[in-house]
C-alpha cells in the first residue's frame, strides 16, 4: 500500500508539472514583445507629415502619439496653414490635386487635374502653387480655382519623373528639385533658368536659406550650396544611417532615402524618409540633424506608417523655411 501511495502522489506531481510547464509555455507564447518607442532623443514639437506609402496626410505630438489624420493618396507634400487647416497634395490613380483639410476632416478647399501634384504652397496672396508633372509646369490656382499662373519648366524626363518639391521664393522666382532629371533649378516667372544645381540621386526637395544659399535633398545626400555652386556643408545617407540603426542592418540596403527637409531658426534640419516603393516603414520615418551632423530625434512608427516625403514642424519660431 505505501507504494501504491507513493505511485499515487508521484503520478499527481508529474501531471501538475506537465500543466504548469504548459501554462508557463503558453504564457511565454503570448507575452507581447516589448514596444519599440516612438521618439528616440527628444521630439519638443508638433509635427505634420507627408506619407506616401500609406497615402495620408498626418499630425504627431511631441510625445509621437498620431493625433490626426486624413487619406490622401501618394501624398508627397503637406503644410499646417496660419488657420489651423492642413494642406495636402495628392496623386491618385490619374488624378492628382491639392486639397485643404480643416481639423474636423471636412474638405473646405480643393482644385484637381489630370496627372500627378507633388508640390503644394500656400502663397502669401491667397493662391496656391501647385507642381502638375504631366504637363511640366508649375501653376498657380485662385481660392475660386481659377489658374491666374503658368511657368513652363525645362526638363528631359517628365511625367512622374518630373519634379517632386517646388517652392515660390521671396524673389519672385521658382525653386524646382526635378527629380529623375538629378538637378535642381531656380526659374523667373517667365520660366528662365538662373540658376542649376545637380543632384547625385534624384532630387527631392530645395530650400532657399536665410544666407542665400540653397538647401538640397536627394536620396543620398543634403548640401547647402552658396549662389557661386560651391558646396559649403553636405550630409550623406551613411552618416546620418550609422546614428539611426548603428550596424546600418535595417536602413542601409537602399531603402533610406532622403525626401523632404526644414530648415528650424537654430539651423537644424528636419528631414522626411522613404523607405521605398512597398517597403513600408524599416525605421526612423522623420529625424533632426544639427549642423554638425549629430542626430537630436528620430520617430519610427512600423505600423502606423510607411515612406514619409514632406515634414512641417508646425511650432518652429520664424519663418518657415521648407
Amino acid at each position: 500500500m505505501p507504494g501504491r501511495t507513493f505511485l499515487y502522489f508521484l503520478s499527481v506531481a508529474l501531471v501538475l508539472a506537465v500543466l504548469v510547464g504548459s501554462t508557463t509555455v503558453a504564457a511565454v507564447k503570448k507575452a507581447p514583445a516589448a514596444a519599440e518607442p516612438l521618439i528616440k532623443g527628444k521630439l519638443r514639437h508638433t509635427v505634420v507629415a507627408a506619407d506616401g506609402s500609406k497615402g495620408k496626410v498626418f499630425k504627431i505630438s511631441p510625445e509621437g502619439k498620431i493625433v490626426w489624420e486624413f487619406p490622401a493618396p501618394r501624398c508627397h507634400d503637406a503644410w499646417m496653414l496660419a488657420n489651423g487647416n492642413v494642406l495636402a497634395a495628392y496623386a491618385g490613380r490619374g488624378v492628382g490635386g491639392a486639397m485643404e483639410i480643416r481639423a474636423d476632416k471636412k474638405i473646405v478647399w480643393k482644385y484637381e487635374l489630370k496627372g500627378e501634384v507633388h508640390a503644394v504652397q500656400r502663397l502669401a496672396d491667397g493662391n496656391t502653387l501647385m507642381s502638375d508633372c504631366a504637363r511640366g509646369r508649375l501653376i498657380e490656382v485662385s481660392k475660386a480655382g481659377k489658374i491666374v499662373k503658368e511657368v513652363k519648366l525645362k526638363y528631359k524626363q517628365g511625367g512622374h519623373a518630373m519634379m517632386r518639391h517646388a517652392r515660390k521664393l521671396g524673389n519672385g522666382n521658382y525653386l524646382v528639385a526635378h527629380h529623375k532629371n538629378k538637378v535642381v533649378r531656380e526659374y523667373t516667372p517667365e520660366g528662365k533658368v538662373v540658376m542649376e544645381i545637380k543632384t547625385e540621386a534624384p532630387a527631392f526637395a530645395a530650400v532657399r536659406m536665410a544666407n542665400g544659399n540653397t538647401m538640397c535633398s536627394d536620396w543620398f545626400m543634403l548640401k547647402e550650396v552658396d549662389p557661386k555652386g560651391k558646396i559649403v556643408w553636405s550630409m550623406t545617407k551613411k552618416e546620418i544611417v550609422e546614428q539611426l540603426a548603428p550596424g546600418g542592418k535595417e536602413v542601409d540596403k537602399g531603402e533610406a532615402l532622403m525626401t523632404g527637409i526644414q530648415i528650424l531658426p537654430g539651423g537644424n534640419i528636419a528631414i522626411a524618409n522613404y523607405f521605398g516603393h512597398g517597403r513600408g516603414a524599416r525605421g526612423a520615418v522623420l529625424f533632426e540633424v544639427t549642423r554638425d551632423k549629430k542626430v537630436v530625434w528620430q520617430y519610427t512608427d512600423k505600423k502606423s506608417t510607411g515612406g514619409v516625403m514632406g515634414v512641417h514642424i508646425v511650432d518652429a519660431k520664424g519663418p518657415v523655411l521648407r
